[in-house]
């Protein structure tokens, strides 16, 4: 053959080595699980959602998610994640946290007021732990390092709503849209009848924004409000009604901490919503005045009342109709009512998000719109204060 020398063959047989090492590098990544062992691990799983979230018998929360997620190795493993370690706390971390920096993602960030120079792994280990609440989900990470949280959606027919409108806001053209702070959903995965999504970690929890550690400005909070009334006002305009809008369901990229330097940084923090699982969706010809509801947000794992812990809406106690858009203000509103500014028309506003009575409340891009004609009407220097202390239930925190 013209060209081909032994260099040339030794240089081929090399490539081929290679590729063999690679192949079998793949396939540990990649080996298939058996039909019978799927069905095997299947039956140690819990039959609903419910019992997902609820711990069973004598078990604690976390060593009960331990156990879950432990059986649920191979399949994650099979699928290119790599679940991490269970720890006796609610904090988890990924393997060898201590020595090793997370990989960036864009998802994750941490603020240089808070690291020092030459930072330690250990300092920048807050971006990298996950704090648990039941076995719905757990962290993993990716072949190249990236961190991901596996949550549970779908369990037989339980969830189907859930997983239909996460693919609808998280797939296609609505995923690319400005407006949508849905967090996108990077893949699926499908054991037997239930279905995982999987999703990149973010950073932090909006209910750190404020009187809690985090030293955020009047400033950083309501450029954080805006967003999540514009992830609202989204959703809704494709009849989508979240009906569990807490601040626990928002995260935050990184908390700008603006008055830890007394300094307003140009980077400001993407949010996110997240957990639809009580969410519903109304045809798309449906006018608002179509798309009402009676009665608690329920289901999925919150199938009973019993179950539903969350304050309690004017209309949902009543049991009228009652529109679950307007609903959605009012969780958030409820959420923010220990956060006030020395701004009494932005004050006004965030009082208006629980006005009682659900007609007369004002819908996410009538609030979004108040809020932005006021927030931008002022120096952005006169928002680089602290919230109002006489409404914050820990005002003394550091």
């Amino acid at each position: 053959m013209p060209g081909f020398t032994p260099a040339t063959n030794i240089t081929l047989a090399a490539f081929v080595a290679l590729c063999a090492v690679s192949t079998t590098s793949y396939a540990l990544w990649t080996r298939q699980i058996s039909p019978k062992d799927k069905k095997r691990i299947r039956k140690q799983l819990p039959v609903d959602l419910d019992s997902w979230r609820t711990q069973q018998g004598d078990d604690e929360i976390v060593t009960f998610a331990i156990r879950i997620w432990e059986t649920l190795r191979s399949t994650c493993l099979e699928h290119g994640y790599t679940i991490w370690p269970g720890t006796p706390n609610y904090n988890i971390y990924p393997p060898d946290w201590e020595h090793k920096l997370p990989l960036a993602s864009g998802f994750t960030y941490e603020v240089p007021a808070r690291t020092v120079k030459n930072a330690t792994v250990s300092k920048a280990s807050n971006v990298s732990v996950v704090r648990i609440r039941n076995a719905m989900s757990w962290p993993a990470s990716t072949r190249d390092g990236h961190a991901v949280v596996i949550r549970v959606i779908k369990v037989h027919e339980e969830g189907k709503e859930h997983l239909d409108i996460l693919r609808k806001l998280t797939t296609g053209m609505n995923s690319l849209w400005v407006p949508n702070h849905t967090l996108p959903m990077f893949a699926e995965i499908h054991l037997e009848d239930i279905v995982f999504g999987v999703f990149p970690k973010v950073g932090y929890g909006a209910e750190n924004a404020y009187d809690m550690w985090a030293k955020n400005s009047v400033g950083d909070v309501l450029e954080m409000l805006m967003q999540m009334l514009e992830a609202l006002e989204f959703i809704h305009s494709l009849n989508i009604a979240h009906r569990d809008a807490w601040l626990d369901n928002f995260l935050v990229q990184w908390h700008p901490e603006s008055m830890l330097k007394k300094d307003i940084s140009p980077s400001r923090p993407r949010v996110y919503l997240i957990d639809f699982e009580v969410a519903v969706q109304f045809p798309s010809e449906y006018t608002e005045e179509q798309c009402l509801l009676r009665g608690l947000p329920l289901g999925g794992s919150f199938p009973d009342a019993k179950d539903y812990g969350r304050s309690i809406a004017p209309e949902c106690e009543t049991g009228e109709l009652h529109s679950p858009f307007k609903l959605d203000i009012w969780q958030l509103g409820t959420a923010l009512e220990h956060f006030r500014t020395t701004f009494s028309n932005i004050n006004t506003i965030l009082d208006g998000m629980i006005e009682e009575n659900w007609r007369a409340r004002k819908g996410a891009a009538d609030t979004l719109k108040a809020l932005k004609d006021e927030v931008y009407s002022i120096p952005p220097l006169m928002l680089l204060t602290g919230p109002d202390p006489e409404y914050l239930l820990y005002p003394e925190v550091p």
